[in-house]
């Protein structure tokens, strides 16, 4: 059972993030009007503030701002297999951000 109340959309966007910069790796694989899952091993804690940086061809890269809310950690022994990630609560998203990734309805 779903329990978001917001449509997601599948995506594959690379992306930099971080708490104070971004320096870690990381793959957006899901995102809504108000938030992002970033599949990364190198996750911050659930509460934590994270600075993300979209890239937009031919265009600045976007700052997006946010809160980790979820993280799935992945043991060692299965990186291979799966990756973990977490959830992110994007906070006064740009509006550049509704246009650029083609979010799902939210009727």
């Amino acid at each position: 059972m779903e329990k978001r109340g917001r449509q997601r959309k599948k995506t594959r966007v690379s992306v930099r993030f971080g708490a104070e910069r971004p320096d870690r790796m990381g793959l957006i694989t899901d995102v809504s009007a108000r938030g992002i899952y970033i599949a990364t091993n190198a996750i911050l804690p659930p509460g934590s503030p994270v600075r993300v940086q979209v890239p937009v061809p031919g265009q600045e890269p976007l700052q997006l701002d946010g809160r980790v809310m979820r993280t799935r950690r992945v043991p060692p022994a299965f990186v291979m297999i799966s990756t973990g990630g977490m959830g992110v609560r994007l906070v006064n998203a740009p509006p550049a951000w509704q246009t650029t990734h083609a979010l799902p309805d939210e009727g």
